[in-house]
């Protein structure tokens, strides 16, 4: 992108940015391509935390840019200023994916892609925070994850990693149209790319964590939201992690 390019973008920009003051997020056209907008504004999860606006925002730049440069799994982030920085679109997100009319082989093969773009992530030394299908997207190409702002409770690299592994799963059992064969693909997309051991590392972490499985037992009947997908996570990794390469 040459400078004349690049100031024409950045007018582009600044009009969406002023067209749109109340939107954190959004969207606009630019030389027949799709461009995403994000601005350093304040959400729930940071006044949450007391973080302030400002690290925040500087906090997410910088992820994005370690991630696209080792790993190549974040947006091209073309514009960069004090109030907001520009991403690329990186095509479809994976839940539009699934909900498209393409087929049932198709589909396995985005998740695939999903999972081993995960776990390609994690073996760069680097983790997401919240890897929901929602923030992954696919250009028939290459896979890239959105929304990098995401904090984890853990510290250590390997149980942020395991708690990007198991929101990972997790968030596909919240949705009620998830085929298991799409988990499948996922999941042995991860472990195919080297991530066999971090999944029998969680399954492990699950299991000493027994009670909070007991917890969303009694809990079923009330058919909380976020209660049979955590149900189903256990489920899952306690019944899968026998069959991961290695054992």
């Amino acid at each position: 992108m040459n400078a004349e390019e690049r100031q024409s973008l950045a007018a582009a920009a600044e009009a969406a940015a002023g067209a749109h003051p109340a939107e954190r997020v959004l969207s606009f056209e630019w030389n027949g391509q799709t461009y995403w907008l994000k601005k350093k504004q304040g959400n729930n999860r940071i006044q949450a935390v007391k973080y302030s606006v400002e690290r925040e925002f500087y906090y997410e730049v910088a992820r994005i840019s370690i991630a696209r440069s080792c790993a190549d799994c974040a947006p091209d982030m073309v514009l960069l200023t004090d109030r907001y920085f520009v991403l690329r679109d990186g095509g479809k997100t994976v839940h539009d994916w699934l909900l498209s009319d393409r087929t049932d082989e198709e589909k396995r093969r985005v998740m695939a892609e999903a999972g081993r773009a995960l776990c390609r992530l994690h073996r760069a030394g680097l983790y997401h925070g919240r890897p929901a299908l929602r923030d992954m997207t696919w250009d028939g190409a290459r896979m890239t994850f959105l929304d990098w702002e995401n904090r984890t409770y853990f510290h250590d690299l390997p149980h942020r990693q395991m708690t990007d592994a198991v929101l990972f799963i997790q968030g596909m059992f919240r949705e009620p149209w998830m085929k298991e064969e799409w988990v499948q693909a996922a999941w042995d997309g991860y472990a195919s790319e080297g991530g066999a051991a971090l999944l029998r590392d969680a399954a492990a972490f699950l299991r000493h964590h027994r009670a909070i499985a007991g917890l969303t037992g009694i809990l079923h009947p009330f058919h909380f939201k976020d209660v049979e997908p955590l149900r189903s996570v256990y489920r899952w990794f306690l019944a899968h992690e026998a069959a991961l390469p290695g054992n």
